[in-house]
């Protein structure tokens, strides 16, 4: 049985959310947009769009609960 790719790209208000639809669509990749960590599970690969500041974005992820889900889904 072959694996296959499901893709999150997690929407957390940072990050450029346009260059990552526009590379996974030219890539021909099936995805979805998350804005909450519920079922993250029925994904095989995760997406954190990239952000200027590392502190600021680990606050956000935190209070929003993204922080936890992703470092379950990565263990």
């Amino acid at each position: 049985m072959k694996n296959q790719i499901k893709v999150a790209v997690i929407k957390s208000n940072f990050g450029n959310i346009s260059s990552i639809n526009n590379a996974l669509n030219f890539l021909n990749y099936e995805f979805d947009f998350l804005e909450k960590p519920l079922k993250i599970n029925k994904y095989s690969h995760l997406i954190l769009p990239g952000v200027g500041s590392f502190k600021e974005a680990s606050k956000k992820l935190k209070k929003s609960g993204w922080f936890e889900a992703i470092r379950d889904h990565s263990n």
